[in-house]
């Protein structure tokens, strides 16, 4: 579960978006590539597994939109991350 203020955002335990997050917020600052995802998925890299990880970031996206003004997770040049105006805001409590 995602915590944002006094909402929660459900993530169902072992899905790629439960992994997605677990990484990226285990490193709020590092840039994921989407291999090092696919790992963390327990996937092998292959032509189409951009997508998966795509797909969960884009969920991810739109459960947090109601309490977010800005996307918790951004792409940049085929990397993932924190987005970096909310990751200073983030607490690791």
């Amino acid at each position: 579960m995602l915590r944002i203020n006094d909402q929660q955002v459900q993530l169902t335990y072992a899905t790629n978006q439960y992994y997605f997050c677990q990484a990226l917020f285990a490193s709020l600052k590092k840039k994921w590539e989407n291999d090092e995802l696919l790992e963390k998925f327990g996937e092998d890299f292959d032509k189409d597994g951009w997508r998966k990880v795509y797909d969960a970031m884009a969920e991810i996206n739109r459960k947090t939109a109601p309490f977010l003004t800005e996307k918790l997770v951004v792409i940049d040049n085929k990397t993932y991350r924190i987005n970096p105006h909310l990751a200073a805001k983030i607490s690791k409590s």
